[in-house]
């Protein structure tokens, strides 16, 4: 991550690293594959975290019904 997105993450109080699933209002990290959000300027990482598995994302549905 650059400096400047640096900067802003934590002016933002953005905790990291990065969370994938929310459920009830609590993130939780996820459990499957890396992901990088990448700036459309130059291409460079903003940000990266592990995406939500399909067991999680089954978890997640079965706590919202």
């Amino acid at each position: 991550m650059n400096a400047a997105v640096d900067k802003a993450v934590k002016a933002l109080s953005i905790k990291l690293p990065a969370q994938a699933v929310a459920t009830g209002g609590q993130w939780q990290p996820g459990t499957g594959e890396n992901h990088a959000v990448r700036s459309p300027i130059d291409g460079s990482a903003l940000v990266e975290f592990a995406l939500a598995s399909a067991k999680r994302v089954d978890a997640v549905a079965a706590a919202a019904s």
